[in-house]
């Protein structure tokens, strides 16, 4: 009976050293590099375009080489020499889908790139008795910043000809993200760092969404301005 209870438990600690065998192997394992797999910017008019492309768990001494762009009336990109934050820079050029490859860590990398020309797909964005909907025909984000006072009303907003309003949601430090109805009671706090107010319109022809955010607090920005991100 003895030498079952000691065989038991020799084959208990076998199982149990395994185990941890098991999890140690997988702690030690690194994530590979990677990118996102697609991306879409916005052209705004009588602006300049940039954007970037980080890989993400970076190899120490890994370089990007082999650097491909399918489409250069589309964009124009560049390799960064920095070792420490391996990533791509990217200059729009004009309407229309690219795709950039590359060499990183023995991994061949790709990303497919949409540029497109910015819309405001907004007919009627309406707080209370303020139209916003204007606002946004430079850019799909902007600023209404130095405000004294927090806003409450009813908001209405009506898509342009060719959109459909998906959601709309208000974000606030202190309250997190929260759904609102079109036609319903919303409020637009400047406690914290301000409220942000996010609407989403899907075209209905190319099934493109665009996000409209208004920016509302008393921060130390501009009041009336556009952001092009």
């Amino acid at each position: 009976m003895k030498k079952i209870k000691k065989f038991m438990m020799t084959l208990t600690m076998v199982a149990f050293m395994f185990g941890l065998a098991n999890i140690g192997s997988v702690k030690v394992q690194a994530a590979s590099p990677s990118i996102d797999k697609s991306v879409t910017y916005n052209l705004y008019k009588g602006q300049v375009g940039f954007g970037s492309v980080w890989v993400r768990n970076p190899v120490t001494n890994a370089k990007i080489t082999g650097l491909k762009n399918s489409n250069s009336k589309v964009i124009e990109v560049t390799a960064s020499e920095d070792a420490s934050y391996p990533h791509l820079e990217i200059k729009l050029v004009g309407e229309g889908t690219t795709k950039i490859s590359f060499q990183y860590a023995g991994k061949t990398l790709t990303q497919k790139i949409t540029v497109r020309k910015y819309k405001n797909p907004c007919k009627l964005l309406k707080i209370g008795k303020t139209n916003y909907a204007k606002c946004f025909n430079k850019s799909g984000h902007y600023n209404h910043n130095k405000r004294t006072k927090n806003v409450t009303g009813k908001i209405t907003i009506k898509p342009k000809k060719g959109w459909k309003l998906k959601k709309i949601e208000v974000f606030n430090i202190f309250d997190g993200v929260k759904k609102v109805k079109n036609n319903s009671k919303v409020t637009l706090s400047i406690k914290g760092t301000g409220t942000g107010l996010y609407a989403y319109f899907k075209n209905t022809k190319t099934g493109v969404v665009q996000r409209l955010e208004l920016g509302y607090g008393r921060g130390g920005f501009k009041t009336g301005e556009n952001i092009y991100d």
